[in-house]
């Protein structure tokens, strides 16, 4: 549901947008991990559970959700 999911990144504000900045940045990080291939499996597994940490706080913390809790 589109205009769903645009009400609450709306609703999220600025950890929303934090959230985006966390994420580049284990990106970029996580690129250095080409180096080698053991390296890269471990760093592009810590980028996914980053991103995903900071975009599910990002969005709880300011929109608990349709319950009110987590």
């Amino acid at each position: 549901n589109i205009p769903r999911a645009m009400r609450r990144v709306l609703r999220a504000g600025r950890p929303y947008w934090k959230a985006w900045a966390i994420a580049l940045t284990a990106l970029a990080c996580s690129l250095i991990g080409l180096l080698g291939v053991v390296l890269f499996c471990w760093t592009s597994v810590w980028f996914w559970q980053a991103a995903a940490f900071a975009f599910a706080k990002a969005m709880v913390e300011r929109d608990p959700g349709p319950t009110g809790h987590v």
